[in-house]
């Protein structure tokens, strides 16, 4: 059904038809709706798992209280357990400059290799690979002519009226 909906607002997006908004708006409804009765038929089925019995109610009411769990402490590498900020900060950096490691390299000749080619290829000029592009001045012009001015400005925030000043003031 989602994929439906995607499918139909990429076309009401293109066309503007007032026929497929009806449609799409009606499909946005009934995917509304089940997702609603997926919710309802969750949360029963969330009631009908704890039971009548007492655990399984003080279990599912723990969970619903949002009630906010414990701090665990984290193991120092001595074994102990550490609470406070600054120590857990500790432990944390300790472990990411275990982790962040560079792997020891077991062939050493291979990455000399490497490396000179890298350092070869990046001291090497860069060729182009295809032909410029080249505008004539009369080309701006024409194409500075040719634009609506009424029209919003580009990312770079410049109107097409003040283009079409400048072209004016350069020549």
């Amino acid at each position: 059904m989602i994929e439906e909906k995607m499918k139909l607002r990429r076309q009401w997006q293109n066309l503007r038809c007032p026929i497929m908004k009806t449609r799409l708006n009606a499909l946005a409804a009934k995917i509304s709706d089940a997702l609603v009765t997926v919710a309802d038929e969750s949360w029963h089925s969330a009631i009908e798992r704890a039971g009548d019995d007492w655990s399984g109610m003080h279990r599912l009411c723990r969970q619903l209280s949002g009630k906010p769990s414990p701090i665990r402490p984290l193991m120092a590498s001595d074994g102990t357990p550490r609470y406070r900020a600054e120590d857990r900060a500790e432990i944390f950096a300790d472990y990411l400059e275990t982790q962040f490691i560079p792997n020891p390299t077991s062939d050493v000749q291979h990455v000399e290799i490497i490396e000179r080619h890298l350092k070869n290829y990046f001291e090497s000029p860069i060729v182009p690979t295809e032909d410029p592009v080249v505008f004539s001045p009369g080309h701006v012009q024409r194409m500075i002519r040719r634009t609506r001015l009424r029209k919003a400005p580009g990312p770079d925030r410049v109107t097409n009226e003040a283009l079409l000043m400048l072209a004016a003031v350069l020549n």
